[in-house]
C-alpha cells in the first residue's frame, strides 16, 4: 500500500514540475494577486483601561519610590479613593501628610471658633450664618496659610530626590508618559 501512495506522488512529480514551469514568474504572480486580493490590515492598540492601569501603576511607583527616599515624612503622599457627588465612579486623590495635618488642624480652628462664638456649643442657624462664625473661618484660615509654603518646600524636594535618584527620575518619566498615552487614547475616544 505504502508502495502504491509513493509511486502516486512520483508520478504526479513531472506534472507538478511541467505546471510550475509553465506558471509566470512570482513578481508577476505577486503583482496579479495583490490587484485581485485586499491588502490586510492589523491594528495593534492598547484598551483604554489598559493605559489608565497603566498610569496607576507608574503614580503608585513614583509615590513609593519618592516615600521611600524623601527627607520628611510629612512630604510622604498616599492615595485612597473618594467618592464624588453625582457619580458612583470613586476618584482617586492623592495627598501629602502636611496636607492632611493642615486640613485637620484648620478643622478643629473652625470649629473650636465656632464654639465660642455660638455660646458654648449651640450651633444654630442663626449663630453659624452669622458675622459670629466669621472669628471661626478667620483661623482656619490662618491654619490653612502654611499650605503654599509647604507646597513649595515638597517641591523642591521632587527636585532634590529626582536629582539624586534615577530610578526616581525614570519613575516621574514613566508616570509622564503614560499620562500622555492614555490622555491622547481619550482624546482619539472622543473625536
Amino acid at each position: 500500500m505504502k508502495t502504491k501512495i509513493l509511486l502516486l506522488l512520483l508520478a504526479g512529480l513531472p506534472a507538478a514540475l511541467a505546471v510550475a514551469q509553465t506558471e509566470p514568474p512570482a513578481r508577476e504572480r505577486g503583482a496579479t494577486a495583490s490587484q485581485e486580493e485586499p491588502e490586510e490590515v492589523v491594528v495593534r492598540g492598547r484598551r483604554i483601561g489598559e493605559l489608565r492601569a497603566e498610569v496607576e501603576d507608574a503614580r503608585e511607583r513614583a509615590y513609593e519610590l519618592f516615600n521611600d527616599l524623601n527627607s520628611n515624612d510629612e512630604f510622604d503622599v498616599y492615595c485612597h479613593n473618594e467618592s464624588r457627588s453625582g457619580t458612583n465612579v470613586p476618584q482617586v486623590v492623592c495627598r501629602a501628610q502636611f496636607e492632611n495635618r493642615i486640613s485637620a488642624a484648620a478643622a478643629r480652628e473652625y470649629l473650636s471658633g465656632l464654639l465660642s462664638a455660638c455660646h458654648g456649643g449651640r450651633f444654630t442657624q442663626d449663630c453659624m450664618f452669622s458675622n459670629a462664625d466669621a472669628g471661626a473661618i478667620s483661623r482656619a484660615q490662618g491654619m490653612e496659610s502654611q499650605l503654599p509654603g509647604k507646597r513649595e518646600q515638597m517641591t523642591d524636594e521632587i527636585f532634590r530626590v529626582a536629582r539624586e535618584n534615577d530610578e526616581f527620575a525614570q519613575a516621574i518619566i514613566d508616570w509622564y508618559e503614560a499620562s500622555q498615552q492614555y490622555d491622547a487614547a481619550r482624546k482619539r475616544r472622543k473625536d
